[in-house]
């Protein structure tokens, strides 16, 4: 299960990734559906796809999902009859290929600026591309890998920044929209361990 919130005036709702079907739950004190231990289901669970990650949109409320099976993320809209979903970067050949105009095996999305961060496989080697929602291509690739699926963020506090793990026990911050003479670590990098240098 992977999750990310979206709260307004009369309830907070939580999306989450559960057996491969999209589902937005309620929370304690929401007055419109889903209620507080209720869920809709946004995608039904369906082989043909296989979801992977999600985020939020807060500024425009929608909702962003990665399929690796098809080499996409989706937009979906949770304020609508049917959850209107469009297709908001990959290929319409959904084929597999590491170049400009395709996704390989998004692992993970994130949203940011108006931009998505996408993380994308083989896992042992994945790395980010950006990618604008709707344009026919990727905005950027990045050089660096990214340990595990969910080892990454895009922060909305000090923006233009991009955390990351590598190596297990280091995490460091690289800029986002322009190129970085060397990435800053910022936690760990002492080896893997409890002290209070190490992760």
């Amino acid at each position: 299960s992977i999750d990310v919130y979206y709260q307004r005036a009369d309830a907070t709702f939580v999306f989450a990734i559960v057996d491969n079907e999209i589902r937005m739950y309620g929370t304690p004190g929401n007055r419109v559906p889903p209620l507080e231990g209720e869920y809709k289901v946004i995608q039904r669970a369906d082989d043909r796809y296989e979801f992977t990650g999600l985020t939020f949109d807060r500024s425009a409320h929608f909702l962003f999902v990665s399929d690796k099976k098809n080499n996409q993320v989706y937009r979906y809209d949770p304020s609508t009859p049917g959850y209107a979903r469009r297709t908001a970067a990959g290929n319409r050949d959904r084929r597999a290929i590491d170049d400009e105009t395709h996704l390989y095996h998004p692992l993970a999305v994130k949203y940011a600026k108006g931009d998505l961060y996408i993380l994308q496989g083989p896992i042992e080697n994945a790395r980010l591309v950006r990618w604008t929602p709707f344009k026919s291509n990727r905005t950027f690739q990045y050089d660096f890998i990214v340990e595990g699926r969910l080892g990454f963020d895009v922060a909305d506090v000090t923006q233009d920044y991009i955390y990351y793990r590598t190596h297990g026990d280091s995490v460091y911050k690289h800029c986002a929209n322009w190129p970085c003479n060397d990435p800053i670590l910022i936690a760990g990098g002492c080896g893997p361990s409890h002290e209070p240098n190490q992760l």
